[in-house]
């Protein structure tokens, strides 16, 4: 017996890189660059519904998970 989907998983880690500095009403500064919070999402991807020309309707359930690994600085 075959299943309608197939396990899935998706990762993100995000590079963060910035150079900000201005000097208005409300000074702004960066906090320099680094690696942001990762996400993992555990999924399950669906067979397409298939029309006459291709593809109809495709879909996924995921469920994502951030892990707060990323730099924080309050200031």
């Amino acid at each position: 017996c075959e299943l309608p989907a197939k396990p899935a998983l998706d990762i993100l880690i995000p590079l963060i890189g910035t150079d900000l500095n201005f000097s208005g009403p409300v000074p702004l500064f960066d906090g320099g660059g680094g690696f942001g919070d990762l996400l993992i999402g555990p999924a399950l991807q669906f067979d397409p519904i298939m029309g006459e020309n291709g593809p109809r309707f495709v879909h996924r359930l995921e469920a994502q998970f951030m892990l707060p690994t990323g730099e924080y600085n309050r200031f």
